[in-house]
């Protein structure tokens, strides 16, 4: 009979995967959102790092996808403190954002009440996050993050399928409407959609697909593997056509999530006087994508035995 081996779960210390708040973890969650995103309930798109409030800077300034509002994250890698307490006030009035998410090691009774506080005294529009973060491996494993949420707005999970629904209403009627008129003006380019991306066949034989979206802020396009796929897988065909693609493309922009060679504009699908100037750009932009994998495709055609 074979025995299991088992070893416990245990905590790390946080500086070890991350020896600065600033330079090692702000970044590393800048890239990797979706941890928090899962943990929250809320699909966020990081926008951009210290932002400049006043006298201080946001450590991240996220996006909710769904309802296109700012969402404020400030980041501690010790316990909880007046100091920050004070710069997620003051993030708050600078930026206008209704959603705040205060990130730290553990968090003193005092600031947890004062999470809570905010929560039940400000209009429901508003959304305050207390989130303990811990570092967890077993045995010598790859660290593991873990955010625990300690505050949240009551009734949390109804607030948010009521915020979601009602916003994503109305962007489904306009994503709908815009890849229509898309339509109209290239037909066949792609099938009929109510989502914010679809996805256009570069090679033929669909292992990379170029991602077209429209957004609450930016519209642009991605490079990614066919659907149901680990697009990391794609590394390497990417890096072996690296010369190709950035001569016709640019510089790789990726977001590390397996999407690769991305560009965008910034026009919203919720700016209709803007459609056509889009469509134009996002038509050449397709065509650009597609005249270099039928030059790879040719290429590769040409090598094959």
């Amino acid at each position: 009979m074979t025995t299991t081996r088992f070893t416990e779960l245990s905590d790390a210390p946080i500086r070890e995967a991350w020896p600065d708040e600033a330079r090692d973890f702000t970044p590393w969650l800048f890239d990797n959102i979706g941890f928090l995103s899962d943990v929250l309930g809320i699909e966020l798109k990081a926008i951009a790092t210290e932002e400049a409030v006043d006298n201080f800077s946001v450590d991240i300034v996220a996006e909710d996808s769904k309802t296109g509002e700012h969402v404020l994250i400030e980041n501690q890698l010790e316990a909880s403190d007046h100091k920050h307490l004070g710069q997620v006030l003051t993030y708050l009035a600078g930026i206008r954002a209704k959603t705040v998410v205060w990130i730290a090691r553990s968090f003193q009774d005092a600031h947890r009440s004062a999470v809570r506080w905010l929560n039940e005294h400000t209009d429901d529009d508003f959304a305050f996050f207390a989130v303990r973060l811990r570092v967890v491996r077993i045995g010598d494993s790859p660290f593991a993050p873990v955010f625990e949420v300690a505050e949240q707005p009551n009734d949390w999970d109804i607030t948010l399928r009521s915020k979601t629904a009602a916003a994503e209403s109305e962007l489904t009627r306009l994503r709908r409407r815009f890849w229509n008129r898309y339509l109209e003006r290239q037909p066949g380019v792609f099938a009929p959609s109510r989502h914010s991306n679809v996805w256009v066949r570069v090679l033929s034989d669909g292992e990379v697909v170029l991602s077209m979206y429209v957004g609450s802020k930016t519209s642009g396009m991605f490079l990614r593997g066919r659907f149901g796929a680990d697009s990391e897988n794609l590394a390497p065909f990417m890096s072996r056509h690296a010369e190709a693609l950035e001569q016709a493309l640019g510089p790789n922009q990726s977001t590390g999530r397996g999407h690769y060679y991305s560009t965008s504009v910034d026009i919203a699908v919720r700016q209709e006087s803007r459609w056509d100037e889009l469509i134009d750009w996002m038509e050449a932009q397709r065509q650009r994508y597609v005249e270099v994998f039928r030059a790879i495709e040719a290429m590769e055609t040409d090598r094959a035995p």
